[in-house]
């Protein structure tokens, strides 16, 4: 069944396929042939051309050619053309910092899923985000990025938009809600079919704004052009005059007298304060990319510097999300080795896909050496999760004001909050004898170690 519809850019024919179905395998060829993928290919970042440009064509490299080929006609030695060199430097500096800066601009991604699943002729098929188009059905569960803006066609979910909007809330999203692309999913599960594909998804628009390029204000810089257009004004009728004199009054030759003016102009030309300083904003330059500090410009530094107040945002807007466990500080005198099969018991039984779990995995594996009798996966609300395991009880995983009681928590309170103080993420590891009922856990859980993330 086929309706038309328009899109955010153009009158196409949409397709209204239904969740279980999804699209043939002759309409997502139509909607390839026609371009209508989700792939924007649009640069915004400054091109390779105008970084070579901006970087040669300068009043200061003008003055440096007018005397480099000016000393061309002349009996010049080598040690004449030296000052080239720091011409030369200049440049190379300017212009390999730029094309680093456009290389990591245009690396830049909200969208970090390398897989997503859609159903394509009733059955689901694993593809690249780039190639869901549009009318696609996508299937979303725990863990997964939305790819694409979409509306839930069937189920719900909870949505993680702090790398869109800054909150760091999950919000509840029901069949016929949007999802917008770039969002994390929670919490459910749910099928959606695209809405939006490419540059008119709402990531893309926050991306591309994120790589335009502004050229920076600099009163380095400005200062800098200032003193090369007075001594512009001063330097050529000083070298005419001195050429005059040279060759009309001293009877010098014209070679020599050119060679002369030129040692002249390349005296009063400051080349040394230009190399300086670009030398000096590039080693802060370097120093700032050891520690993953990206700069666009050569003189952006110079903003940096100036800087007296930062403001931060909420977790998830200037972070990326990932995370790893640093230590685990056992509660109770048990062997580490037992504290490591249980968590390691309780991520295989669970398999979320998760940030945190994903760390949990990476730390301690998630091989199920424990029977499990029952599990309450993750979700945003209750911030744990649980599993009953055949004689060993319940062990809880997740923030300890919430695994906890108001007693215990209280015991440990001081603990975590140094921890938390420090700049970590504090998670629980807790047991308890009683067995899990429905989906309420037991209340009177004993800790047995902190998870420092």
């Amino acid at each position: 069944m086929k309706n038309n519809k328009n899109t955010t850019a153009i009158n196409v024919e949409r397709f209204t396929p239904t969740a279980q179905s999804g699209l043939s395998s002759v309409q997502a060829k139509s909607r390839i042939d026609n371009g209508l993928i989700n792939c924007a290919d649009d640069k915004y970042s400054k091109s390779y051309v105008s970084i070579f440009v901006g970087n040669l064509c300068t009043f200061f490299n003008l003055l440096g050619l007018i005397v480099l080929i000016a000393l061309l006609f002349t009996d010049a030695k080598p040690f004449d053309f030296v000052f080239v060199i720091v011409y030369i430097m200049n440049i190379i500096i300017g212009i390999s910092q730029e094309i680093r800066a456009k290389k990591c601009i245009d690396r830049l991604s909200l969208i970090s899923s390398k897989k997503s699943i859609v159903i394509r002729d009733g059955k689901e098929t694993e593809i690249s985000p780039d190639e869901i188009v549009l009318d696609d059905v996508i299937v979303l569960s725990l863990g997964n990025q939305v790819p694409t803006d979409c509306r839930i066609l069937e189920g719900n979910a909870e949505a993680d938009e702090s790398v869109l909007t800054g909150e760091s809330v999950s919000v509840k999203k029901n069949t016929g809600d949007v999802l917008l692309s770039g969002s994390f999913i929670v919490g459910g599960t749910c099928r959606a079919v695209a809405e939006k594909v490419g540059k008119d998804n709402y990531v893309q628009k926050l991306s591309a704004e994120a790589k335009k390029y502004k050229k920076p204000h600099s009163e380095i810089m400005d200062s800098l052009r200032i003193i090369i257009r007075i001594l512009g004004f001063i330097i050529l009728p000083i070298a005419a005059a001195w050429m005059i004199k040279s060759t009309v009054f001293c009877d010098i030759a014209l070679s020599q007298s050119i060679l002369n003016t030129s040692t002249l102009v390349i005296g009063m030309i400051p080349s040394g304060m230009f190399l300086l300083t670009s030398l000096a904003l590039a080693v802060g330059i370097i120093k700032l990319a050891a520690h993953n500090t990206l700069i666009q410009d050569l003189y952006s530094l110079e903003m940096l510097a100036r800087v007296d107040t930062i403001c931060f945002d909420k977790t998830g807007t200037i972070t990326d999300g990932n995370m790893t466990v640093k230590e685990l500080v056992p509660l109770k005198d048990l062997p580490q080795e037992e504290i490591y099969a249980v968590i390691s018991s309780i991520i295989g039984t669970l398999n979320d896909a998760n940030q945190t779990a994903t760390a949990l995995k990476e730390y301690f594996g998630n091989e199920v050496s424990l029977s499990a009798v029952s599990r309450i996966p993750f979700n945003s609300k209750r911030k744990l999760s649980a599993v009953e395991f055949k004689e060993n009880g319940v062990f809880a995983i997740g923030a300890p004001e919430f695994v906890l009681s108001k007693e215990k928590f209280a015991e440990l309170e001081s603990k975590i909050n140094d921890y938390a103080a420090s700049g970590l993420r504090v998670l629980i590891l807790a047991h308890s004898e009683k067995s899990i009922e429905g989906d309420k856990i037991p209340d009177d859980f004993t800790p047995y170690s902190l998870i420092l993330v």
